[in-house]
């Protein structure tokens, strides 16, 4: 959502999803493959473990492993049925939008700015004086944050009419 507050510029020629039914459908990776990759991006974070005093690389790989087979096993079988049958049921492949957009953005009733976009929530603002910012004191609101969240509510209402009118440039920067 951070292209919500970029300025964009329109491109009247092609829609937005003018290319949508062109595309190859998105091949859904085995499971396997899924937790063998997972288990790879994993391996820095053994590596730092061990040698910040805890546990060996090969017990935290061993560990992680046995957990990704339970997983497997149970609910992630589950989970990539589903996916699978959305993959035969969804227009354009398992990763669609709509299903995607229902699903996180609204069945979930959490704020979604908190739970979605953490840069967006704990991001400082040097437009804030120091002052204001480092206060010990700080007011529950000040006119800064009021001024910055009408600024994100405009800017991410701006960028859904794009959508909606099928605006958005297609390919290039969005400046």
């Amino acid at each position: 959502m951070l292209f919500a507050l970029l300025h964009t510029q329109a491109n009247p020629e092609l829609p937005t999803f003018h290319y949508q039914n062109s595309l190859p459908r998105l091949p859904l990776p085995p499971l396997r493959q899924t937790f063998d990759r997972y288990l790879q991006t994993l391996e820095p974070f053994f590596a730092l473990e061990q040698e910040n005093g805890g546990e060996s690389i090969s017990s935290a790989r061993t560990k992680r492993r046995e957990w990704a087979r339970q997983f497997e096993d149970d609910l992630g079988a589950k989970c990539q049925e589903r996916l699978q049958e959305l993959q035969n049921s969804a227009p354009y492949n398992w990763l669609d939008d709509s299903f995607w957009l229902k699903k996180a953005y609204l069945e979930t009733r959490s704020s979604l700015l908190v739970n979605s976009n953490w840069w967006l929530a704990l991001q400082d603002d040097v437009q804030v004086p120091g002052p204001v910012r480092l206060s010990p004191n700080p007011p529950p609101f000040n006119d800064w944050q009021l001024r910055r969240a009408a600024w994100v509510i405009k800017r991410m209402l701006h960028f859904k009419k794009r959508i909606d009118q099928s605006v958005i440039l297609l390919f290039g920067y969005l400046l």
